[in-house]
């Protein structure tokens, strides 16, 4: 595990199991609460691993398409009914896994409450996660946009707009459902170390080897 850092993150739906990695380190935790959307990221989709691989599961925006919309004022798009999908998605990927029953139906009522913005749903999601991994770690929001912090005096490392992971080239195996047909798959949502491990996951999140 790394040494305590400062580090700022934008704030993802269900984030990957290196995301989490960063909140179980103990650094100080600033998510990003004034940038405008940026497509391609995590911010409303996440992985989930079902018997034919990994599968991106997408949160439809009615705002969010244009990069100049504020991540606060993205609202989602109930047109469709993406919860009902999700849920259903959730229960086919991880039903058999050995600790569904203890964290399925918090996220059943979480999806049911149709949250208005997509912020409301991922802050709900990240505060639940922390809740269920027991991690105190209290994060901060920004109160204004910085757009570059190599420029501050306290040094940051600044995860908000990377494409790919760069915290770890090794993740420890852990028992995933459907690893006897497709081995083990790493790093996937912070729910398929949930479902699998339970109450474990903080260990395996506080042994990850991290570099920034």
């Amino acid at each position: 595990m790394m040494n305590q850092v400062n580090i700022v993150s934008e704030l993802r739906l269900w984030g990957n199991i290196s995301y989490f990695s960063l909140f179980a380190s103990g650094s100080d935790m600033l998510i990003e609460a004034h940038e405008n959307y940026q497509k391609g990221g995590f911010r409303n989709r996440y992985q989930i691993i079902m018997s034919d691989g990994i599968h991106l599961v997408t949160v439809p925006l009615l705002k969010g398409k244009n990069q100049q919309t504020a991540i606060r004022d993205v609202k989602i798009d109930y047109s469709q009914d993406w919860s009902t999908q999700h849920l259903r998605t959730i229960k086919t990927a991880y039903g058999s896994a050995p600790f569904f029953d203890y964290y399925f139906p918090e996220i059943e009522i979480l999806y049911t409450q149709k949250k208005t913005f997509l912020w409301d749903l991922n802050k709900e999601a990240l505060l639940m996660s922390l809740n269920w991994l027991k991690i105190e770690n209290q994060f901060k929001e920004t109160q204004y946009f910085i757009p570059d912090y190599r420029k501050q005096e306290m040094h940051f490392f600044d995860l908000r707009f990377k494409k790919s992971e760069p915290l770890t080239d090794h993740y420890p195996l852990y028992s995933q459902i459907f690893m006897d047909k497709q081995g083990f798959i790493p790093n996937a949502s912070i729910l398929d170390l949930l479902f699998c491990q339970g109450p474990q996951a903080i260990a395996y999140l506080e042994n990850l080897k991290i570099e920034l």
